[in-house]
């Protein structure tokens, strides 16, 4: 029996590491992303509610910093590193969800959100805010306490699991954006 709750208890850490791992990934990719095209992101800042008020120009860079320093200090293999950067990571989400939440409520359904690699793509509000929940829950969760650990040496296989969960979260979003211009193409024409 004590074996059994071991492994049990391995096995929840280990999710929630590889979990809070794929989010700090997710979001250097992110950051990376928006400094390659930090024009095209300023434009998308500029129709969240509040950017003008703040200054689009000073708003896309903290944006951007906030991502990585998020993404960094989860992936130091520190513990309190980890528990900062899980602690950014949520808070992050839950006011780029926020966002997203306004404009819907104001009635777009579909905009570029700025929340990816690709900035040519709109993406359904409703959609960011279900892929946003469980991030946010997972976020929390390993904030309080669901044993999420600093990455270590020995941890290589299961940060590659991380990166796995990463690169299909990306081939997923092209492939549904491949499908979606495919059916307009097929439509229009």
């Amino acid at each position: 029996m004590d074996r059994l709750l071991e492994l049990s208890t391995s096995l929840a850490t280990d999710g929630a590491s590889i979990f809070c791992w794929a989010v700090a990934l997710a979001l250097l990719v992110s950051a990376g992303a928006k400094l390659r095209n930090i024009e095209a992101f300023r434009l998308i800042c500029a129709g969240y509610p509040g950017a003008l008020w703040i200054g689009v120009r000073r708003l896309a860079p903290c944006i951007i910093l906030v991502e990585i320093a998020a993404g960094a200090a989860i992936l130091v293999p520190v513990r309190w590193s980890l528990l900062a950067g899980i602690a950014l990571a949520l808070a992050w989400s839950v006011i780029a969800s926020a966002a997203v939440a306004l404009r819907r409520l104001r009635g777009e359904k579909r905009f570029r959100c700025g929340c990816g690699a690709d900035f040519s793509q709109e993406s359904s509000a409703d959609w960011v805010l279900a892929r946003n929940a469980p991030v946010i829950v997972g976020l929390a969760m390993a904030l309080a306490g669901a044993g999420a650990r600093p990455v270590g040496a020995s941890d290589a296989p299961l940060l590659l699991v991380a990166i796995g969960l990463v690169l299909a979260m990306h081939l997923v979003a092209a492939a549904s954006r491949t499908w979606r211009r495919v059916r307009e193409w097929a439509t229009a024409g």
